[in-house]
């Protein structure tokens, strides 16, 4: 997928409310351009992506920089009939249209307002087709953290099928899990929806075709688990940030010494009620059963 970087970004209030502007010239070298989203680059994006709910305004800022935008007007008049989610942190731009929400001056807001109709497929660049004109969009800091956490929801599904019992899980409008002879695959759902082929580590896909950043992400994730992403959950009751790892189980040493500990005090507790004649189910109350009943196996309660 090609997209727009931004190589420079920064928060700027407008009527109270945290924007992620564009923070560079329209004639500097450096200001946006085009790049295609290739593999090499996934392993980094992808992470940074779900833990920008986690991660502070530069943070953020250094991601839209990096990556771009994520596409959200797009994503909100495909998914939301053109309006905003409910966010109780926003309520001044609730009545304000769309288009000016995501665009400063006349000309983009309305090739935005004029060539996007609700419920459509419409490429972003299709519309901003000239990289120098995202200098000129906008997206909402609390709006992109709260797709984020959507989708590390999203992501946390994926990465728990196997605690789960049912056959088939609907994880998209174009893509469907399912458990065939043992083994997860993915299926086409909707085929009715635009597709296109494509070639991933000597194999091919029909992947649906993504418009935005966001909805790459969507779409590109399982896909990339289902070939192997290692992409991990720090294991840290205080983290859950989300990491590249084949063998780590916490994305920090910190968190894996902090996590130790506090399992060390969990099980003292554990083995307190014990010893008071509690049941098990009684002593582990407010613990996580799974990790009890795997230490009780292991000879550690």
């Amino acid at each position: 997928m090609e997209w727009v970087k931004l190589s420079k970004a920064r928060i700027k209030k407008i009527s109270e409310v945290d924007f992620v502007i564009a923070d560079c010239g329209r004639d500097n070298e450096n200001g946006p351009r085009k790049y295609k989203i290739l593999k090499e680059i996934q392993y980094d994006l992808f992470p940074r992506l779900l833990n920008l709910h986690l991660s502070n305004d530069e943070e953020v800022c250094k991601f839209v920089s990096n990556y771009g935008f994520l596409g959200l007007y797009w994503h909100y008049i495909k998914y939301w009939d053109g309006k905003l989610p409910l966010d109780p942190l926003i309520t001044q731009i609730f009545s304000i249209p769309l288009h000016r929400v995501f665009s400063k001056g006349e000309l983009i807001r309305n090739r935005l307002a004029s060539t996007t109709k609700l419920n459509q497929d419409i490429y972003a660049l299709d519309v901003l087709w000239d990289e120098n004109e995202w200098t000129m969009y906008r997206e909402p800091l609390q709006y992109i953290k709260k797709e984020s956490y959507d989708l590390a929801e999203y992501a946390k599904m994926l990465l728990n099928w196997e605690t789960r019992t049912k056959d088939s899980i609907i994880i998209s409008d174009t893509v469907c899990l399912k458990e065939q002879g043992g083994k997860k695959a993915f299926v086409t759902y909707r085929p009715f929806y635009e597709c296109e082929l494509k070639k991933i580590d000597k194999k091919f896909y029909y992947m649906p075709v993504s418009n935005t950043l966001i909805e790459y992400a969507y779409n590109m994730l399982p896909i990339l688990l289902n070939d192997g992403l290692p992409l991990h959950q720090c294991e840290s009751e205080t983290c859950q940030r989300f990491f590249i790892s084949t063998k780590k189980k916490h994305c920090t040493t910190k968190c894996r010494n902090a996590q130790g500990k506090r399992e060390d005090r969990q099980r003292t507790a554990i083995i307190g009620r014990l010893n008071k004649g509690k049941s098990l189910e009684e002593a582990a109350r407010g613990y996580d059963w799974q990790k009890v009943l795997a230490w009780r196996e292991k000879g550690l309660i």
